[in-house]
């Protein structure tokens, strides 16, 4: 849980694993262990979600050039916020639809009719585990 709120707060920072279990004072390894058994997934996976959120939300409610939205979402690279973001979306973020549009909520995708929505693979999470 530490670890998901240092992420949570800190997300568009750049942050290393260190940084992310430093408050709870355990060794990485074992603590990056721990926390892919609790969350069902790894900690990098974890923070890459986080920042791809933010970043859509950005998309879908600003007219930010699609660098600044990479940067500002905590991504260090545009290539790399591209790469993510085709990963989890199925299309580039220039691509996405309802990027101009002035209705967010109007905005959002039909995902049963549209390729490019999110594919994430939901995991059976313990109770208490991670979101």
């Amino acid at each position: 849980q530490q670890m998901a709120e240092v992420i949570s707060r800190h997300y568009t920072e750049k942050l290393s694993v260190e940084d992310i279990v430093r408050p709870t004072g355990l060794h990485p390894n074992y603590a990056m262990r721990l926390f892919r058994a609790n969350c069902g997934r790894s900690l990098v996976d974890y923070l890459v979600r986080q920042r791809l959120f933010h970043a859509h939300r950005l998309l879908l409610t600003t007219d930010r050039k699609i660098a600044d939205i990479a940067y500002a979402s905590g991504f260090g690279s545009l290539s790399r916020f591209n790469e993510a973001f085709k990963r989890a979306y199925g299309c580039a973020p220039s691509a996405y639809p309802g990027r101009f549009n002035s209705d967010p909520v109007a905005a959002q995708p039909d995902r049963r009719k549209l390729r490019c929505a999110p594919s994430w693979k939901t995991r059976r999470v313990r109770k208490g585990g991670c979101v």
